[in-house]
């Protein structure tokens, strides 16, 4: 009994060391050092989302022509504006929500914003993360036919597509269905489905890059541009596996957290409290994928990166000019 008592009185004390208000039901308000530090980190994140991002698709705009030849830069585009719509609609009210926690007060409105536009821009985040790794797989698979299959006119068609399914999922939570249904309807549209076509195509793409391998061991007397081009193809395939990574890592904690506090009916409100306090760390891991997907781009794909190197030089000799 002793024991028990000791327990409970020790996960009390690491709730309230977190928040104001150790067990307080659905109001939960936190400790001001965790607020102002939410407030603070959400604010770089989102900062480093938007201008990466800007980046991003500056160095598309400006290197239009040449990168213009692989039907993926439309998507990549897609996927960095979301991104950059994350950081904007998103980062920067998450940023002013956490400053206003502490009080308990004027939340509602800004999370009805921030309800609608994480709902809009995370379905695209995935969606173009899927339509990112089909276009890989068929890219690896089948070259030969790659072009013939995969056009710019049929990527602007599921762009489009993308946006409108967003838009139209958002709109449910004002039609007047109801909460529970809508949360469904939200975790297996932005995470269940995403998750499990992902992993298929990651198991798809893994198959096809062995068979890819083994056809350039066996093609020494090809030509060498064939040989580069199949590297190419390679070295994108291994860059959507890392931005794969990335949004399992991001995507799974939040995913995980949100299913058990919807699927949770106990009254123990002190693992209610627990679970909103992860709940509240676990969802800013979400943003950090918007922020980390364009340096991978510059990381790993050489024509991104001399794009970037070009803004880069530009603005810093610029600024050297202004000085002098």
């Amino acid at each position: 009994m002793n024991s028990t008592n000791a327990t409970k009185s020790g996960l009390a004390k690491i709730i309230s060391s977190f928040s104001r208000e150790p067990i307080c039901g659905s109001k939960l308000t936190f400790s001001l050092e965790v607020c102002l530090s939410s407030t603070v980190i959400m604010s770089m994140v989102a900062s480093v989302t938007v201008v990466g991002n800007f980046l991003l698709l500056l160095t598309i705009y400006l290197n239009y022509g040449h990168l213009s030849r692989t039907p993926s830069t439309l998507l990549i585009a897609n996927l960095g504006f979301s991104d950059l719509l994350v950081g904007l609609l998103v980062g920067f009210p998450v940023a002013v929500r956490d400053a206003y926690r502490y009080y308990g007060t004027g939340q509602k409105e800004i999370t009805e914003i921030i309800g609608v536009f994480i709902g809009l821009t995370m379905f695209v985040n995935g969606s173009s993360t899927i339509a990112l790794s089909v276009d890989r797989y068929i890219a690896v698979s089948d070259p030969m036919r790659y072009r013939l299959r995969v056009t710019r006119k049929r990527i602007k068609i599921s762009v489009i597509l993308v946006w409108i399914s967003s838009a139209l999922l958002c709109c449910l939570q004002f039609t007047g269905i109801g909460q529970k249904v809508y949360v469904n309807i939200y975790l297996h549209t932005h995470a269940t489905i995403p998750i499990f076509v992902l992993t298929a195509v990651c198991i798809k793409m893994i198959q096809a890059l062995k068979r890819h391998r083994l056809d350039m061991q066996n093609q020494r007397n090809s030509s060498i541009r064939k040989r580069r081009e199949m590297e190419r193809e390679r070295k994108m395939a291994k860059t959507v596996f890392i931005i794969l990574a990335l949004f399992y890592l991001t995507l799974l904690p939040a995913y995980i957290t949100l299913h058990l506090m919807h699927l949770y009916r106990g009254s123990n409100f002190e693992l209610r409290s627990i679970f909103r306090q992860v709940d509240f760390i676990a969802t800013r891991f979400l943003f950090v994928n918007s922020a980390i997907d364009p340096f991978v781009y510059a990381w790993r794909i050489p024509k991104y990166r001399r794009g970037f190197m070009k803004i880069m030089s530009f603005v810093k000799h610029r600024t050297k000019t202004e000085t002098i």
